[in-house]
């Protein structure tokens, strides 16, 4: 998708954390106008001086302040913050017609996943659903969706290996004051070895 991209095409990366998409998007783009809620990331990544990466703090759901729409609307791993239904409707607000949206989403692999799995999610996303499910959506929300692919296996390991190491290292050095972290932490990494067949996140690359 970005290699439709020109040197007058605009992005905006929502939940943008401390640039990691923000900085892919900017080598195909005239600008990108990242946006995260904590004002650390943002320091942090303007920290970093990148000439056409303006970074912001704000909510990705009221951004009325900008006063402009966007060629590209990039949203990864931080739509769930607002719900995915409500972040499309809200999003079309950033983008101009014939605009590109992608949006990655945790969802089911599996029409009939694992009660464990079911019961995580439940309890941290009870919006999970099928990839089917996502695209009714999308479609019923007036994007065309242009295509989709998931994240593989190897896309988890190498959030949860830098994460558990993190993990060690804190319990090492703050003992049980960090416990109940850590803790969730090698669950959630245990849950997902257990379930990694049940689900994962898509992308979704749409067009208003």
């Amino acid at each position: 998708m970005l290699e439709v991209a020109t040197n007058n095409f605009e992005g905006l990366d929502l939940g943008c954390g401390t640039g990691a998409s923000s900085k892919v998007i900017s080598k195909y783009t005239k600008e990108v106008t990242a946006v995260d809620f904590l004002q650390e990331f943002v320091e942090k990544l303007n920290e970093e001086k990148i000439s056409n990466i303006k970074a912001i703090q704000g909510n990705m759901d009221d951004l009325s302040s900008l006063n402009k729409k966007f060629d590209l609307v990039w949203c990864e791993g931080a739509i769930y913050n607002i719900g995915f239904k409500y972040g499309l409707d809200v999003f079309r607000n950033y983008l101009k017609d014939d605009g590109y949206m992608v949006i990655s989403e945790i969802v089911w692999l599996k029409d009939t996943p694992s009660t464990e799995a079911v019961e995580f999610w439940n309890s941290n996303y009870p919006k999970i659903d099928t990839i089917a499910g996502k695209k009714d959506v999308i479609e019923k929300s007036g994007y065309k969706l242009i295509d989709y692919f998931v994240l593989p296996e190897q896309a988890w390991n190498n959030y949860y290996t830098p994460l558990l190491e993190s993990a060690k290292k804190l319990e090492e050095k703050y003992g049980d004051e960090v416990k109940e972290l850590v803790e969730e932490t090698r669950h959630e990494s245990e849950i997902y070895e257990r379930n990694k067949t049940e689900y994962s996140y898509a992308f979704f690359i749409m067009k208003r």
